[in-house]
């Protein structure tokens, strides 16, 4: 009996190392080192490390510089 394909979500699939490095537009060398320093999110399955499209965005999130609150008119 063979089982079926699970159907593939691009938003749920994870990602290898090179796919992860094209959506950060960064070196391939760059995301393992990340990886291997545990600056950048992923998963550990065994030998292999995998990545969470959703934790890349949210990493991407908290690396912006410079994105606090705008003080408005009357404030400060």
């Amino acid at each position: 009996m063979r089982a079926e394909p699970l159907p593939e979500s691009s938003a749920d699939r994870l990602l290898v190392a090179y796919e992860a490095a094209a959506l950060l537009a960064l070196p391939v060398s760059w995301v393992r080192e990340a990886t291997r320093q545990g600056e950048l999110p992923h998963v550990r399955l065994g030998r292999y490390r995998r990545y969470v499209r959703a934790d890349l965005d949210k990493w991407i999130e908290d690396q912006k510089i410079g994105m606090g609150k705008v003080r408005g008119k009357g404030s400060g």
